[in-house]
């Protein structure tokens, strides 16, 4: 009697212990849904492909979440960057929307084979786990055009110096930038140096950068030349042939032959090309302090009625709402989930929702037109080369453009590492305008670059 009455305990304590542990393991069947979306449906070997994967859910990730990036059976894949997660309101609680990019570049023609983007959650219970996919279905790999040298590339920067020192040589400066390629892809040499017994190479680094926009590469070049007594009779050009990805074709883009100078000579501007040689132009005519001053206040001022009457209207639209929600209840509408390939568990149908359509129209409006003015505002200021306004427009147009990064000076460009373009294209601007050669530089590879971001968006 007293055996049974032991063996009873015991089994119920091992039942209260087993109870205990299953109450206190982490809840891994979160209500989740994934969706993946891809920036095209047809790419061409080697070159780049943007996938979004969506995850939306009703509570916080835990940490022990893993997001593990997409499989390709021939070729490769980066992630870009950390994932970013926003709260979007609902009608009983709060709802999760978090999104991780990465980069693909298959490398065999046809239909794109390879397993998607997927989440796994760890359970400390038994060492199991539980993993939710997605297939990468839809996307053809064309193969790429041959006759030409493989370089794929949405945007490409290409920068030429020379500098003189004080042995009478000279460095020479070729800096490549290249958006939407990886580093193998760079040319093995910019110039052509095979009869120049005066040229001789110090120093080649290449880089590779990732942004939410994608993978871009580096490449710098540093050579030595020699002084010879012909050395200033010609010099061999930079040129690059690469495939554009937006126009689909082939392109070169060259700079003239630098022109070697003595140490008492000016010191001669970068000159940038991004898709033609490079011209020169006529120096602008310097204007005097105050004629700049009063352009720069006319600037800041329409900036400054810009936010007012867009503060305003955007409180006259919140108080029209508060006081429409106060007679009736709106229905909420629930967001639409981005296209794409989907994968899904049992979850609760009022997981998420959005404010009402009317108001989210009418933001998203006010929020475009701020955008178009500073565009307005900085296509007058690159077409006019004026460095000071171009570079405040500048800044005023991205705050417009990524409203979610506050950029409120030119530092937090570079810190929002929104385009790796544009904060090249920012660091030669502020260049010309330390060295005051405001008057040499030019604005229509800035305003591409700005052009190219809109187009893509």
């Amino acid at each position: 009697m007293i055996r049974h009455v032991t063996q009873g305990v015991l089994v119920g304590f091992l039942l209260f212990f087993y109870t205990a542990i299953l109450q206190a393991e982490v809840p891994v069947n979160h209500p989740i849904q994934l969706t993946i979306e891809t920036d095209r449906n047809q790419v061409y070997q080697d070159t780049q492909l943007i996938v979004t994967l969506h995850i939306f859910h009703d509570e916080a990730l835990p940490e022990s979440v893993d997001i593990i990036p997409p499989e390709l059976e021939h070729g490769r894949v980066r992630t870009l960057g950390l994932p970013h997660t926003r709260v979007e309101p609902g009608l009983d609680q709060p709802s999760f929307h978090t999104t991780q990019q990465f980069a693909l570049f298959p490398a065999q023609a046809g239909y794109l084979e390879g397993r998607g983007p997927s989440v796994r959650f760890p359970s400390p219970f038994n060492n199991s786990t539980e993993t939710l996919t997605t297939e990468l279905n839809g996307i053809t790999v064309a193969t790429r055009p041959e006759g030409q040298a493989w370089l794929p590339s949405e945007n490409l920067v290409l920068s030429d110096r020379v500098h003189p020192i004080t042995d009478g040589g000279h460095i020479r400066q070729i800096s490549l930038f290249s958006m939407g390629s990886l580093p193998h892809q760079l040319p093995q040499q910019l110039i052509n140096t095979t009869d120049r017994q005066d040229y001789q190479l110090i120093e080649r680094n290449i880089d590779e950068f990732q942004s939410r926009q994608g993978v871009s590469s580096h490449l710098q070049e540093l050579w030595y030349i020699h002084p010879t007594p012909n050395a200033s009779i010609s010099q061999p050009i930079s040129h690059v042939v690469w495939w554009d990805t937006e126009a689909e074709a082939f392109r070169e883009t060259q700079l003239p032959a630098p022109s070697l100078r003595t140490t008492n000579e000016e010191p001669s501007s970068p000159k940038l090309d991004l898709q033609q040689p490079a011209v020169s132009s006529t120096p602008e005519t310097n204007t005097d302090a105050p004629t700049e001053n009063s352009r720069w206040t006319d600037f800041w001022i329409q900036v400054a009625i810009g936010f007012t009457l867009l503060t305003v209207v955007s409180l006259a639209i919140l108080a029209g709402f508060k006081f429409q929600s106060g007679r009736s209840v709106a229905k909420l509408s629930t967001p639409k989930n981005p296209t794409g390939s989907q994968t899904s568990v049992p979850r609760n149908d009022a997981r998420r929702h959005s404010p009402p359509a009317q108001l989210n129209r009418d933001t998203r409006h006010l929020g475009q037109q701020a955008e178009l003015l500073a565009f307005q505002e900085l296509t007058r200021a690159c077409q006019e080369n004026a460095c000071y306004e171009a570079r405040m427009a500048l800044v005023y147009w991205a705050a417009c453009f990524w409203p979610e990064k506050r950029i409120t000076q030119p530092e937090s460009i570079f810190q929002a590492n929104v385009s790796q373009t544009l904060n090249y294209l920012l660091l030669d601007l502020e260049h010309h305008i330390k060295q005051s050669q405001q008057s040499e530089w030019r604005g229509d590879l800035l305003l591409e670059a700005v052009r190219t971001l809109r187009r893509r968006r």
